[in-house]
């Protein structure tokens, strides 16, 4: 059965906002990043409200799939992230500035060919939210984002 192009970027985003997400497998405990002190409690709290968001944007595209009777498993097998696991978050951080900067990068383009107005308000709502952890991330090791940075 052939489906709308917006089918593809709903699940996308059911996909990426889903318990596989990396703020959600954070904060659910699925991966664990581990906490020191004050400098990691300062990653891991946009992961925090970035996963708060992420579950709600998650209910609503699924609630979009069902009432067109689209699927939802059509983005494939969710990461892993076991690169990351058992680091500090501190140490962490490069990689998780590079995820979301590819994650912001790969949203903004679905954004720009959805096609559809009620995918695209949920596409914009993904791509806010890693934006703002991107730039509050980026703020905290800016070296991070440069070219070869661990």
């Amino acid at each position: 059965m052939r489906r709308p192009i917006s089918a593809t970027y709903l699940a996308r985003i059911v996909h990426m906002t889903s318990a596989a997400s990396l703020a959600r497998a954070v904060v659910e405990g699925r991966l664990q990043i581990r906490s020191a002190g004050s400098e990691d409690d300062l990653v891991l709290g946009p992961l925090r409200e970035l996963a708060r968001e992420e579950k709600v944007i998650e209910e609503e595209a699924r609630a979009l799939a069902q009432t067109r009777g689209w699927p939802t498993n059509l983005a494939g097998t969710p990461y892993g992230w076991t690169r990351l696991g058992g680091e500090l978050a501190r140490e962490a951080l490069p990689r998780i500035i590079r995820i979301y900067d590819r994650e912001v990068f790969e949203l903004d383009a679905d954004l720009r060919e959805h096609g559809d107005e009620e995918v695209g308000s949920l596409i914009a709502a993904a791509l806010d939210g890693r934006r703002a952890v991107l730039r509050s991330l980026s703020l905290l090791s800016p070296q991070a984002t440069l070219p070869g940075a661990k």
